[in-house]
């Protein structure tokens, strides 16, 4: 966790941002569920990390471009982050909203240790 704090030319882990305020069962370390994810809409924005990798969650008070990190986690969902959003995608244009399951498990969460 304190490489993410450091001053580094790019982050150490690909980011996902979360939206805010965060339900309270993530800052539990409850598993994650795709739509808590921002930038859905603009999949262009979100990384493209494999199942298992590991990512960096990230919070904007105000919807800025400042951004806290909040705790870090391992991507869960079959495909990855591309596989979980294009399923999503799908499942909206077909106007179901079936849940999927996690999306991420919740490794650590700053300040809860």
């Amino acid at each position: 966790m304190s490489l993410l704090a450091l001053p580094l030319p790019h982050p150490p882990l690909p980011i996902l941002q979360l939206h805010y305020p965060l339900p309270p069962p993530i800052l539990t370390g409850a598993p994650l569920f795709v739509p808590a994810l921002r930038n859905l809409s603009r999949p262009h924005l979100l990384p493209d990390v494999p199942e298992n990798g590991l990512v960096a969650f990230v919070v904007s008070k105000d919807n800025g471009l400042e951004v806290s990190y909040v705790g870090v986690g391992r991507v869960a969902a079959k495909g990855g982050v591309r596989g979980a959003v294009e399923r999503r995608t799908r499942k909206l244009k077909a106007n179901t909203d079936d849940d999927e399951g996690k999306f991420c498990d919740i490794l650590c969460i700053i300040d809860d240790q």
